[in-house]
């Protein structure tokens, strides 16, 4: 049996994203990200444009405590979540660990989640 390459290899990212990997080359794949730097950031390049990114800086970096007071139920808006093992987290959402709340408006929370798989943090609403 041939063994299928998941390392520092462009093919294995893009069957990462097209969600074709095994589970256990899933698995070798999600360890490999964990140490390699390289394919990290290839992995980020092929997800969003950096544009993005520095969009989504500029706008979380910018956001403000609004004076008035709240459209919205904090405490209620997460209610949904599933419990986290980990007690650094507000809950579970999907493969998201919820670290916290970034904002809110009259439209819902937008919420800091933690992708595992991906190691890196996302901006949910």
């Amino acid at each position: 049996m041939t063994e299928q390459k998941t390392a520092c290899d462009e093919l294995a990212i893009k069957r990462f994203l097209e969600n074709q990997m095994s589970e256990i080359e899933l698995r070798d794949f999600e360890a490999h990200l964990d140490h390699c730097e390289q394919c990290s950031s290839q992995l980020t390049k092929q997800t969003v444009d950096d544009s993005w990114w520095n969009e989504t800086r500029e706008f979380l970096s910018s956001v403000q405590a609004d004076d008035e007071d709240p459209t919205i139920d904090i405490a209620e808006a997460i209610s949904f979540l599933n419990p986290s093992e980990n007690p650094r987290m507000l809950g579970r959402f999907g493969g998201y660990e919820i670290a916290g709340v970034i904002g809110q408006g009259g439209m819902g929370v937008v919420l800091k989640g933690f992708d595992e798989s991906l190691n890196r943090y996302a901006a949910m609403k």
